[in-house]
């Protein structure tokens, strides 16, 4: 019972992470727990988060309809999404550089 409260949490969550941005600049990154390039980029997801950019992380497991919606073909991803549409795409383990010049486009 209490896990289903947390999903409907969560879902509500990220529901409202999407409308926010249809009008504004989010940035997503797609992972998989699974995923060893996924857990070896996050230190830099962090770091970035540290520096005053926020990151809605979104496990593609659980969220398959969204990692749809934006045509994730892998993982990890990060998309910066501005004014409902993608504005930038990094796959793979990228470096903390490229992560900020993604978050730079989000001014």
């Amino acid at each position: 019972m209490l896990k289903s409260f947390f999903l409907f949490l969560i879902t509500g969550l990220l529901s409202a992470s999407v409308a926010f941005a249809e009008s504004h600049a989010v940035i997503y990154e797609f992972y998989a727990p699974w995923c060893s390039v996924c857990r070896a980029l996050a230190p830099k997801i962090e770091a970035l988060e540290k520096e005053g950019h926020h990151v809605t992380r979104v496990n593609i497991d659980e969220r398959t309809t969204l990692a749809e919606e934006y045509d994730i073909q892998g993982v990890p991803t990060v998309i910066l999404v501005k004014n409902g549409k993608v504005e930038g795409k990094l796959i793979g383990d990228v470096s903390l550089k490229e992560l900020k010049e993604l978050a730079e486009k989000s001014k």
